[in-house]
């Protein structure tokens, strides 16, 4: 299945999702419900380096999860994401580069850098969605997409430092 959990910029999806990370690690109750076991456990960044990201890890205890970045992948080619046609096909390589058995969560942080090339284009996203829900049926995998919402400021001198943040 892909899941989304959507919030605005700065708000806490990392860490939280860190936490639920290092909860399904250690088979512990999330939210007071007792979590299922999970056959492996794994991170893809997308838009910034695995640094950034590892912090919050290793603040919840879980440094050493299997990740994989874009931005620290030197022999990824950024160029290849202007193709619209080609973004689920490299989510899809991404995916399998972490090598993680069926049974998987993996976190896609964020997944709208996949979702067709327009976050306003309905009919783009939805038809990325639905290749990237059969990949994720066809590995056998759970994805939990981490996505930027309600990014606007009313205030033009008051704006998100980081370019990806203010992109919509």
């Amino acid at each position: 299945t892909v899941n989304l959990l959507a919030g605005a910029s700065g708000v806490g999806k990392t860490c939280l999702t860190a936490s639920l990370l290092t909860q399904f690690r250690d088979q512990l109750p999330i939210f007071g419900h007792p979590s299922n076991p999970v056959a492996g456990l794994g991170y893809i960044c997308a838009d910034r380096g695995w640094s950034s990201t590892r912090l919050w890890l290793e603040k919840a205890g879980y440094p050493d999860i299997p990740f994989y970045s874009l931005v620290d992948d030197l022999d990824f080619d950024p160029d290849k994401l202007y193709n619209k046609r080609a973004l689920v096909s490299i989510l899809g390589e991404s995916l399998v580069s972490l090598g993680l058995p069926p049974g998987s969560l993996v976190v896609v942080d964020p997944i709208a850098l996949f979702m067709g090339g327009n976050l306003n284009d309905y009919h783009a996203c939805a038809a990325a969605l639905i290749k990237i829900r059969r990949i994720a049926q066809r590995l056998q995998l759970t994805l939990l997409g981490l996505c930027h919402s309600a990014k606007q400021k009313a205030d033009a001198k008051d704006q998100y430092r980081r370019l990806q943040d203010r992109i919509l």
